[in-house]
């Protein structure tokens, strides 16, 4: 042994006395399908399949879609109007 230089201290060294591989292969097969299966991607598949499925919900789905649009249009004429003649009440 030399004064500068020092012996690297021996690895530690375990081998489990009871191990049970098919408990591991369980554990892992499981963790795989739990990332296969996680919530987030069962959303995005899941969104809007049901509306597709049916006739009777995507007629009602499109039907209030277009009733929204519809009403959008409609305040938004009538703002537009009532500040028309606001305006040629006040200016003219």
């Amino acid at each position: 042994m030399s004064l500068f230089q020092t012996r690297k201290p021996r690895q530690f060294f375990h081998s489990p006395i009871y191990w049970n591989s098919l408990k591991e292969k369980q554990k892992e097969s499981l963790n795989r399908i739990a990332k296969e299966n996680s919530v987030e991607d069962a959303k995005e598949n899941i969104k809007g399949k049901f509306l597709n499925a049916s006739v009777h919900l995507n007629r009602n789905h499109r039907r209030k879609v277009i009733e929204k649009s519809f009403y959008r249009g409609l305040i938004f004429s009538l703002v537009v109007l009532a500040f028309s003649l606001l305006y040629f009440i006040y200016f003219n």
